[in-house]
């Protein structure tokens, strides 16, 4: 790895050291992201085993009722079931994810880099997304657009967010 040095005041000649390679910080980042992974896990176990139970009333203590169970769960029909998980496979989810039972949670946000306007919105729903992961769920991002409304259109000024998906 890299000097630990952080170079104030620093005699040591860092030019005999050999360069760093990629690959180590790439091992890195993969050992540090299964560590998270992890934590995650167990804070959820624990979370869980003090009794601070957040599912609703009338859910059976095994396993709360998820709407998302009708789209990836159902053994009635595997062909629309098989349509939804190839959907979602494509916005980058796995299937070991869609079928795991753990609620899917969406965030819609109107931050863009096109919108600086609403920018502060994407750091908003990336604590939001760490919550619901570190509760055991799973994110979906999803931007949105604002439209108009019709009384909107006879003002001249125009409203960013809505040419974010241009």
């Amino acid at each position: 790895m890299a000097c630990d040095s952080d170079c104030n005041d620093c005699t040591a000649t860092c030019s005999g050291k050999p360069p760093v390679d990629i690959e180590d910080y790439k091992a890195e980042t993969h050992r540090l992201q299964a560590l998270v992974k992890e934590l995650e896990e167990k804070l959820s176990a624990q979370s869980l085993d003090n009794g601070s139970n957040t599912a609703p009333q009338d859910a059976t203590p095994e396993k709360a009722h998820l709407r998302s169970a009708a789209w990836f769960d159902r053994p009635d029909d595997r062909s629309m079931q098989t349509l939804y998980i190839e959907r979602y496979l494509n916005y980058g989810m796995t299937e070991e994810e869609l079928l795991s039972g753990k609620p899917i949670i969406g965030i819609a946000q109107s931050g863009s880099d096109i919108a600086p306007c609403n920018r502060h919105h994407q750091v908003l729903a990336k604590r939001v997304r760490e919550g619901i992961r570190s509760a055991g769920g799973i994110a979906f991002d999803s931007p949105h657009i604002r439209f108009k409304r019709p009384r909107e259109d006879l003002r001249p000024r125009s409203t960013v967010t809505l040419h974010i998906s241009l």
